[in-house]
């Protein structure tokens, strides 16, 4: 998950790339070439793969020839398919996984053949050149080949090198390039920088390449672009306008890794030039980045010292720093000391591995800092002024880190995911160990006390810093958390490497490091955790194999409860020390955040492997006891077990200094003589916190000293103070049991490490509210030689002092200390500000926001307190000053804000009097109204980075929750508008999540649409960062509404409590994943808006991978996955056909649709057998004459044909969801996962051996006997869309009569202008004289098929036609449409059709001429085929739909037919109906449901016999369209009557789905898509000849459809719904 490092290229190196890019910024486009040097391993290469995202390949050579290629774009992947739902996230998601996974090619080229791979020559230029680059590679210290490449056995590796040369585009820009300032409508300068990450994955959306964790290669860029800022913008572009012109005149920069070549302008486009770039050292891919801009240069070089300067000379390397116009002077106050620093690394570790360093600052970058090779790309939101003093602690940090990234990141890199630890902990401690001597020994101690603190309470329930290498990429908050625990393991292992050798640490390991990777000695630089280990045991001369495992393997951290007692008898010091992070006893019930919420989710569903907390930990550990003297001794201990019980000896023999002698000491010093007259008997150790000792400033400041019985305790103790783990060697927690405070002040004031006294404070602080604590704090307070830090710890401290059982001294004290420190003297009006002095400017915003804190029993801030800020924020002075007081007001207007809220859940007003409480309204209204004139004046005057809008915002939320103004949502709204800066709106959304604002359904939508449609990445990046935290909200029941309170009328107020279940199911959600999902699905998983705004988002043009990631990550929470299409089809349309003379008879479409579905026909009656019997012979009587019947005709079948993969669930039949009138037919498959590739053919080469889809050859017609005909549908693999095949063919109507056929009375036909007969009549005893007239098989219902037919084949005898008009327009009938189980395709069979004698009313029937009857044999054979079958049988009973018994679809026995009825005749056209459309279900099991078939109308009434029952007529079978079952993947039209009299045209290729391949709309059976046609066209020859022509358009569906051929041809399509099995063998 950490990256894409799977390798892709084999069989061969890469030696070298060339990458050309021409950019361009209106419109935003990239035109790109690269040349890529590959040295084949083996003879028998013929594939080349690479990684390419984002791209348009446009052209591929291979030496210079076309080669074929074929390519598949994951970023046509990622999104949801066409017609699929957010239900169905699941597909791209796995989709992605391929694509990291390495199961999913990208490009793949094939060599020509006209590319020979011959031997290379020792004398070849190219060859030499090769080797001595290798030779100057393996000089450099690093090796070329990728390690993952291996050489062939056959003497690959002598081979000529070949040449890959790649052209492509780029115009879709998500992950690669981004342009920033273009198109977003802000003022802003434009320029576009490379989106380069820690991993694989980016650099493949900038040029193809190989881009993985391992192939460092050298590089040649060269970049072409617009010559001036002017140029830019193209003749139409409106940004152009806000620019003047001297800003568009102003010369366009290039910054790029490597060193500086050459810059040319163009000479065919003045208005453009290039510039080129060489990066000799090999690096990865994804460390090569660039920028262009119209960048400001500075030279940091003339901020080195001057005896560096002098030192280095020639030596000295030049940094550089790039900006946006107007931020020179941002970047000098920011980076001036990368120099110095540059120059200390180089100096303590090893030698700059580049020529120049270069920092380029952008906008909207997604992390702080993008490192590459030689260049940081970093971000501008770094950059701050001269007068601003707040950020230079984190952004010099930072800007140092990105620095120290190029020795450890850039020349050392990884070998595998899990050893990512040493190289983001590595290059923090080379950063933390500049920024000791920039800031001094105290910052960087009490830093790392800092960050072991938060290690300490964040390594619950986490992955080991190895394990957490695989999941960088899981969440941004896995790599917040290895940035904070690897630089602390590595600095208490430089604590223990130091103190075994007295020399040697982990800066000696990292100094090692560095020398082997450029010597050599390092394969491919890449650093391995086992290989680190034995570098460290070597240098420090120990064993660390326990270390290994508890810090580097292992997870959590140790917390020791220490009991110390003094044994007078033997003179030692009793120390047990127990580890308690396992103890059950001592294990709260944790529960789940919001925050985490995510996290926790993702690292359940991948498999993070978190490794349980250590019973206990084992190492050496040193206690510092502090003695009687003031000398301290230290003794290390080993700590081996659960309990380590330490006896300690005590050493010193002075008396323990007496606290009223300290006060003599004090007072004679302050007299300046010497007290004890002597002298120097006894030393003398106080440092710290001694101020404030006169009788009248203890007297003003309410000091209080020790108690006599308490001087008399410390009078008994043999020791001042006791430390655990004094060398910081251990990431633990210590408490000291039943120690006295007075230990703790000891070590407060004359210890002066800062990590003990920040212990002090901490235990001081949890001690509790005491008088001596307050007067001991406020020493430390005001004495300026503490640390800053511990200043402020102290003032923080004060407020458990600040009580009403004290009178509020702590309160007191810290009035009286910001008095004393900035007001006027003996006044509470504040001195103008002065933030010279930094130290004293961090205690100015420390102490307000210490008494903010402030509250009394009711969680409400004293009077005195919202009065001191109020005067404090209205009296600030800052005219004099030097520096900005935006911070400072920043500061004052959140503590206000925080002084008018109420903390705890009490509501009363503690029996405030009128007057009071008309004071705390007055003093309310004024605060906030004090803090809306800040937020206005950000309107107008901005301030730095609009910090008062966001503090105003901040306050406003405070005061929201806390009920002291009402809730009004819009107030934040109106920040989140594209329109304002980008981190105004992210606060504004953190404030809308933070007050539950996205319960609401419009709330949360909103929030996906800005991360939908948002240009600017991190923004997206934050959004959904909140994103997850209001998921994390609404899973754990955070925006539940609280308990209501009612109010009676007697003033009671009764609280409504939930039930015992309710709490319950809160618990549960609060405490497990799992019941928080459960809620979470229940309460918002059918929210449709919602699911549709997801849906939308995942389909979003500029969301990047990782963005869609995330996405994807919400719906597997929200979402249980199912695999289902849902399909929309439209209304079927009436048929109608007009007689045009001849035989031939027209079938079109007209505008009429059917919406009503056609109910199942009446099965008929089933003739019983006729009984035997004997009876004596009587004189012949002659039958009577009955009217003759004509034939009944079958309607068509329309069978879809559908086969769900096992492998997939059930889905839900109910289609309750779907609008009236409507259906939805579901498809399902794996194949909805298939990825489209693109193949393309840049030369004449052999096609690729890989999946390439072929020409899908028509079916051979073949037949269950020898002469039958069928025509199965041709299937094709590897591909995602329908290929849609259609077969129509127009009806001819033959009658042919002979004497023998007359003499054995087979059948009688007869054809009219009304109706179209095509029967096949065989016998098995027919001659050449018999009237046959043939019905194709797929036209006859499945019951009247016969078993068996001999072939015939006579002509038939011509007849003379009747003259008859030919009839209006008439509609054919519909009978339901049959979803066959069967996975087998639909065959045509011949049919016997049934006897009947002719009505009298029928018209006589008048013979074709035999010139215009021609011959109509089978598709094989003169002859008719033979039967299926070969014994007659009588029809089944057809059941109806509610019956259970279904007859079998392919019986042994021929079926009776039922008697023929005339056609029902047509007035007229109908007239034109609106288009609607239908929906049809299909479901996995192959069940259907039957389609009603609509009432016909009553107005036609058809003829019927008198003497007979009337039945439903049926219309002439036309065609049967069916769809290939496997996969769904092809349509086939199969042919059912011939027609004489069309001609179609060539085929026309099958439209394709386009790049987002799948089941959608568009390629679906009968839409008015594009299609095949295969027909069998008869009209001309005596032989069929199977056709292909184009659909232009399919209307209609249902029972009646029109193919239109060719814009002028027309065949009628009849569906056929209902239930049953096909035919066996079908």
């Amino acid at each position: 998950m950490a990256a894409d490092d799977e390798p892709v290229g084999g069989g061969f190196t890469v030696l070298s790339q060339k990458v050309e890019l021409d950019l361009s910024f209106s419109p935003t486009l990239v035109k790109g070439r690269t040349k890529i040097t590959i040295q084949p391993s083996t003879a028998d290469l013929d594939i080349i793969r690479l990684n390419c995202r984002e791209l348009t390949i446009k052209k591929v050579t291979v030496e210079g020839c076309g080669a074929y290629y074929s390519y598949g774009d994951l970023y046509q992947r990622i999104g949801l398919y066409p017609q699929t739902g957010i239900l169905q996230y699941h597909l791209p998601k796995f989709r992605i996984a391929r694509h990291r996974s390495g199961a999913e090619e990208e490009l793949t080229i094939r060599l020509p053949d006209e590319v020979h791979l011959s031997p290379s020559s020792p004398t070849n230029p190219e060859t030499l050149l090769v080797n001595s680059s290798r030779q100057n590679v393996l000089a450099n210290g690093t090796i070329l080949e990728s390690p993952t490449v291996t050489v062939g056995a056959d003497g690959g590796a002598g081979l000529r090198p070949i040449t890959v040369d790649i052209e492509y585009e780029i115009s879709n820009f998500r992950d690669g390039i981004y342009f920033a300032g273009v198109g977003d409508g802000k003022a802003r300068y434009p320029h576009a920088y490379s989106r380069n990450a820690p991993f694989s994955g980016t650099a493949s959306c900038m040029f193809p390449c190989l881009d993985d964790s391992s192939t460092r290669i050298p590089w040649e860029m060269s970049i072409r672009c617009p010559r001036t800022l002017g140029d830019t913008f193209g003749d139409d572009d409106e940004e152009g306008e806000d620019f003047t012109a001297v800003e568009k005149a102003m010369e366009m920069s290039v910054v790029c890794s490597g060193d500086l070549t050459d810059e040319i302008d163009d000479p065919s486009d003045p208005t453009r030039k290039t510039v080129s770039f060489s990066i000799a050292q090999p690096v990865l891919a994804q460390h090569v980045g660039f920028a262009v801009g119209p960048f400001q240069r500075v030279d940091l070089s003339d901020f080195r010292d001057s005896a560096d300067d002098t030192r280095l000379g020639k030596n000295a390397l030049g940094v550089y720093g790039f900006c946006l116009p107007g931020r020179k002077d941002e970047v000098v106050n920011s980076a001036m000391m990368i120099p110095r620093a540059l120059d200390l690394l180089a100096s303590k570790f090893l030698t700059y591995p580049f020529k120049t360093y270069k920092m380029c600052f952008v906008d909207d970058l997604v992390s702080d800092v993008a490192s590459t090779a030689s260049l940081s790309i970093c971000s501008s939101r770094l950059l701050f002024p001269e007068q601003i003093l707040d950020p230079i602690d984190d952004t010099t940090r930072i800007l140092v880190h990105a620095l120290a990234s190029q020795w450890l990141g850039i020349d050392v890199i990884p070998e595998k995911p899990e050893d990512w630890w040493i190289i983001v902990g590595g290059s923090w401690f080379m950063a933390d160990i500049y920024l000791q001597i920039l800031f001094g020994r105290n910052d960087y101690r009490f830093r790392q006390k800092m960050m072991s603190d938060r290690v300490v309470q964040m390594d619950r329930n986490r992955p080991s810093i190895e394990t957490l290498g695989k999941y960088l990429a899981l969440d941004p908050s896995e790599k917040e958390f290895l940035d904070l625990k690897a630089p602390v393991v590595l600095t208490i292992l430089h604590n223990r490497l130091f103190k075994q050798s007295g020399k040697n640490g982990v800066d000696r390991c990292l100094y090692k490091l560095l020398l082997n990777a450029r010597t050599g000695k390092l394969p491919n630089g890449a650093v391995s955790t086992e290989y680190f280990q034995q570098l460290c045991e070597k240098i420090g001369h120990q064993k660390l194999e326990l270390f290994w495992k508890q810090w580097v393997q292992g997870s959590g951290c140790p917390r020791f409860e220490c009991t110390i007692s003094f044994n007078k008898k033997k003179l030692v010091v009793v120390v047990n020390i127990r580890q308690v992070q396992s103890d059950p006893t001592l294990i709260q019930d944790e529960f789940l955040t919001s925050s985490a919420f995510m996290r926790e989710c993702k690292e359940q569903a991948y498999g993070v492997e978190r490794e349980s907390t250590q019973p206990f930990f084992v190492g050496p550990m040193t206690i510092r006891i502090h003695e009687a003297d003031g000398t301290p001794y230290e003794h290390i201990v080993d700590i081996n077990a659960v309990l380590t019980r330490i006896e300690i000896p005590y050493n010193t023999k002075y008396k323990r200094l007496k606290r009223h002698r300290r006060r003599k000491e004090r007072a004679a010093a302050a007299q300046g003589f010497d007290a004890n007259g002597e002298g120097q008997e006894e030393p003398q150790f106080y440092s710290l916190g001694d101020v404030l000792e006169s009788a009248e400033e203890m007297t003003e400041w309410k000091i209080s000293e020790y108690p006599k019985e308490e001087e008399e305790k410390m009078e008994e103790q043999s020791y001042e103070w006791l430390r655990v783990d004094a060398d910081f060697e251990w990431i633990c927690k210590t408490n000291l049991i039943d120690v006295p405070s007075h230990m703790y002040i000891s070590q407060l004031q004359q210890d002066k490490d800062v990590i003990a006294q920040v212990e002090s404070i901490q235990y001081l602080e949890h001690v509790g509210s005491h008088r001596l604590i307050s007067s001991f704090l406020i020493k430390t307070l005001m004495d300026h030689r503490y640390f800053p830090g511990i200043r402020v710890l102290a003032a923080n401290a004060l407020v458990r002092s600040a009580t009403p059982t004290l009178d509020w001294l702590g309160l007191f004290h810290l009035e009286k200390a910001f008095r004393e420190l900035y007001c006027l003297p003996g006044s509470p009006m504040t001195r103008p500000n002065n933030f010279s002095d930094r130290a004293s400017y961090i205690l100015q915003c420390a102490i307000p926001k210490a008494i903010a804190q402030v509250k009394d029993g009711n969680g409400k801030a004293p009077m005195r307190v919202r009065r001191f800020l109020l005067d404090t924020i209205r009296y600030n002075d800052n005219r004099d000053n030097p520096y900005s007081d935006d911070f400072y007001l920043a500061t004052l207007q959140s503590c206000l804000a925080q002084s008018l809220a109420t903390t705890g859940s009490s509501t009363s007003r503690g029996g405030l009097s009128f007057q009071d409480e008309a004071d705390e309204i007055e003093i309310q209204q004024q605060a906030l109204e004090e803090i809306k004139r800040l937020q206005r004046m950000d309107e107008y005057i901005p301030s730095f980075r609009n910090i008062h809008t966001i503090t105003a915002l901040d306050s406003s939320l405070l005061l929201m929750k806390d009920n002291v103004i009402p809730r009004k949502e819009s107030e934040f709204l109106q920040y989140v508008r594209p329109d304002n800066a980008d981190n105004v709106r992210v606060k504004a959304w953190q404030c809308l999540v933070d007050l539950g604002t996205v319960k609401h359904s419009a709330i949360l939508r909103l929030m996906v649409a800005d991360i939908e449609c948002d240009p600017s990445p991190y923004f997206r990046r934050e959004l959904l960062r909140l994103f997850g935290i209001s998921i994390g909200q609404m899973a754990l029941g955070e925006l539940i509404e609280e308990e209501k309170v009612v109010e009676s009328a007697n003033g009671l107020v009764v609280e409504q409590e939930a039930g015992t279940s309710s709490r319950e199911a809160l618990l549960t959600r609060k405490r497990t994943i799992e019941g928080a999902l459960n809620a979470l699905k229940a309460e918002f998983g059918e929210d449709k808006h919602l699911q549709k705004a997801l849906g939308e988002a995942l389909g979003s043009a500029v969301t990047s991978l990782n963005d869609v990631t995330e996405l994807l990550e919400v719906c597997s929470i929200l979402y249980v996955p199912v695999n289902q299409l849902w399909v929309t089809l439209k209304y079927p349309h009436y048929w109608n056909v007009r007689h045009e003379g001849n035989g031939k008879l027209k079938f079109y479409q007209i505008d009429k649709i059917r919406t009503k579905l056609i109910p199942p026909p009446v099965p008929p009656p089933v003739p019983k057998a006729p009984k035997l019997t004997f009876k004596p012979a009587r004189p012949e009587a002659r039958p009577e004459a009955r009217p003759e019947e004509k034939p009944k005709i079958k309607p068509p079948t329309l069978i879809l044909k559908t086969k769900a993969p096992s492998s997939l669930q059930s889905l839900p039949s109910s289609t309750s969801g779907l609008a009236d009138g409507q259906n939805k037919l579901i498809l399902t498959g794996q194949a909805m996962v298939d990825s489209p590739t693109q193949y393309h053919n840049d030369g004449p080469s052999v096609p690729l051996s890989a999946p390439v889809p072929k020409p899908a050859s028509r079916a051979p017609l073949v037949s269950q006997s020898d002469s039958q005909p069928r025509i199965q549908s041709p299937l094709v693999s590897n591909s995602t869309s329908f290929a849609r095949t259609v077969s129509s063919a127009t009806v001819t109507s033959q009658q042919a009569t002979s004497q023998q056929a007359k003499s054995q009375q087979a059948t009688s036909q007869q054809a009219t202008s009304q109706q179209v007969t095509s029967q096949q009549v065989t016998s098995q005893q027919a001659t050449s004289q018999q009237t046959t007239s043939q019905r194709p098989l797929s036209q006859q219902p499945i019951s009247q098929r016969p078993s068996s037919q001999q072939p015939t084949s006579q002509k038939p005898t011509s007849q003379k036609p009747t003259s008859q008009k030919p009839s209006s327009q008439q509609p054919t009938s519909q009978r339901p449409f049959s979803q066959k189980s069967s996975s087998q395709s639909v065959v045509s069979r011949a049919s016997t059709p049934s006897q009947a004698v002719p009505p009298a009313s029928a018209p006589p029937v008048r013979s074709r001429p035999p010139s215009a009857v021609p011959n109509v044999p089978s598709r094989q054979s003169s002859v008719a085929p033979p039967a299926l079958s070969r014994q007659p049988s009588v029809a089944p009973n057809i059941p109806s739909r509610q019956s259970s018994a279904v007859p079998p679809a392919h019986s042994r026995q021929s079926s009776v037919a039922p008697p023929l009825a005339p056609p029902r005749q047509s007035s007229g056209v109908p007239p034109p109906a609106p288009r609607q459309s239908t929906k049809i279900t299909l479901k996995p099991n192959n069940k259907s449901f039957k389609v009603t078939k609509p009432e016909r109308n009553p107005e036609r009434k058809p003829e019927r016999h008198p003497e007979r029952k009337p039945e439903k007529k049926r219309k002439s079978l036309i065609a049967v369209l069916r769809i290939a079952p496997a996969k769904l993947r092809r349509l086939d039209v199969e042919n059912a009557a011939r027609a004489s009299g069309i001609k179609a045209g060539a085929a026309t290729p099958v439209n394709s789905a386009g790049a987002r391949s799948g089941y959608s709309a568009q390629n679906l059976p009968l839409s008015a898509k594009r299609a095949r046609v295969e027909y069998d066209d008869d009209s001309e020859d005596d032989q069929p000849l199977r056709k292909k022509a184009s659909v232009d358009k399919v209307n209609g569906s249902g029972g009646n459809r029109t193919v239109i051929v060719n814009g002028r041809k027309t065949l009628k399509i009849k569906l056929k719904v209902g239930r049953g099995n096909l035919p066996t063998g079908e």
